[in-house]
């Protein structure tokens, strides 16, 4: 009448439940991607020429000192996007002096405008052979050393502002 009972089957190790984590989670690993930080470099560009553009024309004359700003934008952008790619600060660099030669470019576009009662974006669009002309005979010393400054401060900040690598270069094992 007694029906047996089979012995209990020792639980499968594979089949366990996961045990959950109490800790801190895992940092996020971050690829680093040249297109990224090129698209996020050349998107901050036009911002900070626009930026300058505005600011200069505020107070009615080229601010040399904005594209140290312009190109730590490019920089910062370029870094947190791009990641850790080591073309990024030559790349941020390369692109600063476009960037800072649209906002001059604009900057003389919005002063004109004031002075013709016309639209600065009929001056840059339409006219944009007298704007550059216009530009080439306003530019000196002054404005190049600033481009070069911009650019050195876009690579500092590109490289500066980088995250870690997630994972260490592999060190050669030289043990014989």
């Amino acid at each position: 009448m007694g029906q047996s009972v089979p012995p209990p089957v020792p639980p499968d190790p594979d089949d366990r439940i996961p045990e959950t984590r109490t800790g801190p989670p895992e940092p996020r690993r971050h690829r680093d991607s040249l297109a990224a930080g090129l698209a996020a470099a050349v998107a901050a560009g036009l911002l900070g020429a626009v930026a300058y553009g505005w600011l200069a024309e505020a107070v009615n004359r080229q601010f040399g000192y904005a594209s140290l700003g312009v190109g730590a934008l490019i920089g910062y952008a370029a870094a947190k996007a791009g990641g850790a790619h080591r073309a990024l600060p030559f790349a941020a660099a390369a692109l600063t002096p476009a960037a800072i030669w649209l906002g001059q470019l604009i900057t003389v576009a919005l002063i004109h405008a004031d002075l013709f009662r016309v639209s600065a974006t009929e001056l840059l669009f339409e006219e944009s052979g007298s704007v550059t002309e216009t530009w080439r005979d306003s530019a000196d010393l002054g404005t190049y050393t600033f481009m070069i400054v911009g650019m050195m401060m876009a690579a500092y900040t590109a490289w500066s502002k980088r995250p870690e690598r997630d994972d260490p270069p592999e060190q050669p094992d030289h043990r014989d």
